[in-house]
């Protein structure tokens, strides 16, 4: 998620953060935190972030499926967001039986998002096969992140449609990353 946003704060880009998981202030912070190892100024970095990326939580339970994907939606729309982070999307896939009514309802506004050029990540916990492949097959690029050494490392994974073989990052190739990121950020 950081990586990803970070790369959005790079480019100039307006981002959305929709969290299935969090409310809006650990969003901000784990943004924060994860940037400040690499940067000096914490409150120019808190503004930059609170600036150009709008963090929203959203209780899966409490809406219908169409009323989530239209919150969603709007939400996207309002922020005038370049990029769209939807987070812990698994569990608004569980929270409804039905899973034809959730993939129709999740390709129709997945097609409407790249109408309207915009950019959308959906992180999920793979927990079940079927999901997560209905959830790749939807995807222009998938990253997974896969524990090494017991769970004390990772490596990461990245396919773009159609590419038969991933690239492979190690832990220490998104720490590169991630601080170039911050030294543009942090300015």
């Amino acid at each position: 998620m950081p990586l990803i946003l970070g790369i959005a704060l790079r480019n100039n880009l307006k981002g959305v953060y929709i969290s299935y998981r969090y409310a809006p202030e650990p969003i901000t912070d784990i943004l924060v935190t994860t940037f400040s190892r690499y940067c000096s100024d914490v409150d120019k970095l808190r503004d930059s972030v609170q600036k150009r990326i709008a963090a929203v939580g959203l209780n899966p339970f409490r809406y219908s499926l169409s009323e989530a994907l239209a919150i969603e939606s709007k939400v996207v729309k309002d922020a005038h967001a370049d990029v769209a982070v939807f987070h812990g999307i698994e569990i608004l896939a569980y929270s409804y039986g039905n899973r034809s009514e959730y993939i129709s309802n999740l390709y129709n506004q997945v097609y409407m998002f790249k109408q309207e050029q915009r950019i959308i990540a959906r992180v999920y916990s793979v927990i079940s096969e079927e999901i997560g492949r209905v959830l790749a097959s939807m995807a222009d690029l998938i990253i997974r992140f896969v524990p090494a050494n017991n769970y004390q490392d990772y490596v990461v994974l990245v396919w773009r449609r159609g590419s038969k073989k991933p690239v492979i990052l190690g832990s220490s190739d998104i720490e590169k990353c991630m601080e170039e990121l911050a030294q543009y950020i942090c300015k």
